[in-house]
């Protein structure tokens, strides 16, 4: 997994844009696809907020609607942009995306909620991501 390196010298800035997500697919060879109306092209540097909600315990004499408690645990991941589809009837575009940076800790808990058996634990998922573009 490489990572993005920018000559900060020559940079005067950084922007970020909100772009909307949807379709969250996840492959095991550090690639992601999603759904975006937002104008995309190869080599965008996008980053991805995802969450996962997280039950933890509270009191353990309390009943069970009361002992559990939900957290977020946020992982967030730096993509590149590889490829972009033409827009479809519902004006998204499909992004393939290539993750470049994401901590081993945040990896290992993401892949092993997201490819789960379970399909409760892929419903809680929230994907944000922000398109950012370097200013020179």
């Amino acid at each position: 997994m490489g990572s993005s390196k920018v000559n900060i010298r020559a940079l005067s800035g950084i922007s970020t844009d909100a772009i909307e997500l949807g379709g969250f697919e996840l492959m095991e060879e550090e690639a992601c696809r999603f759904h975006s109306g937002a104008e995309l092209s190869a080599g965008d540097v996008v980053l991805i907020k995802a969450s996962f909600k997280n039950p933890c315990e509270n009191e353990p004499e309390a009943d069970d609607d009361a002992r559990v408690l939900f957290r977020r645990r946020v992982i967030p991941f730096i993509t590149r942009v590889q490829r972009v589809s033409r827009p479809r009837k519902s004006g998204d575009r499909k992004v393939t995306a290539v993750i470049e940076n994401i901590t081993p800790d945040d990896r290992a808990f993401f892949y092993e909620k997201f490819f789960s058996s379970d399909p409760e634990e892929r419903a809680n998922l929230e994907v944000e991501g922000r398109r950012i573009d370097y200013l020179s």
